[in-house]
């Protein structure tokens, strides 16, 4: 018996999901830059062409878990705008407020959020636009205004934005490996302790 549109939708859709699925983890793990169109299908058990049915290009897929990080995850993204809004050593504990409680998200949170987090240092070599922000640039903003008011080491503000995304990419990736279980997150009152002054 033939199978009906809605059978061959749901097939699609799981093959699309698997697709995405995959290579959110290799993204997460390996980085973008690493993961070639070959460990995407290999990681899917499926051939290029039927990559190519679903996407265009690695960085197709990249944008769509970009566009599901930010509809799936709303509760899970970067609180930016209330980091910025806060300034200074209070946007910076935001932001670190954000880590304690997202260490804890679900393991497909924890991928997503390595996507912006890893974006500075993966996504260096692409063809085609990618969504989604690096929040480096911000948080060095947040680091130079809590220097002028004398509330964070003195210091280049990179230098110190690079430790503060070194914890998040190491922690997000102490996680993974780690599971759910067994790791512990540092509390955000320890992690500004680093940098308050």
């Amino acid at each position: 018996m033939p199978r009906t549109s809605e059978q061959n939708e749901s097939i699609r859709d799981k093959r699309k999901t698997k697709i995405l699925e995959r290579t959110l983890k290799l993204f997460a793990i390996n980085g973008f830059d690493s993961v070639t169109i070959d460990d995407i299908t290999v990681a899917s058990n499926c051939s290029h062409g039927l990559f190519y049915h679903y996407f265009k290009s690695k960085e197709d897929v990249f944008n769509a878990l970009i566009e599901l990080k930010n509809e799936k995850y709303k509760d899970y993204l970067i609180p930016k705008d209330a980091a910025i809004a806060a300034g200074g050593i209070k946007g910076l504990k935001v932001v670190c407020d954000y880590c304690e409680k997202f260490i804890s998200a679900p393991d497909e949170a924890i991928y997503m959020s390595r996507l912006s987090t890893t974006r500075r240092y993966t996504t260096t070599s692409y063809n085609e636009a990618l969504l989604g922000e690096d929040p480096f640039p911000y948080l060095v903003d947040l680091i130079k205004q809590g220097q002028v008011e004398g509330t964070i080491v003195a210091g280049d503000p990179q230098e110190i934005a690079n430790v503060l995304v070194d914890f998040i990419n190491g922690a997000t990736y102490r996680r993974i490996f780690e599971g759910s279980e067994k790791y512990k997150p540092t509390s955000s009152s320890m992690i500004i302790r680093i940098f308050q002054k």
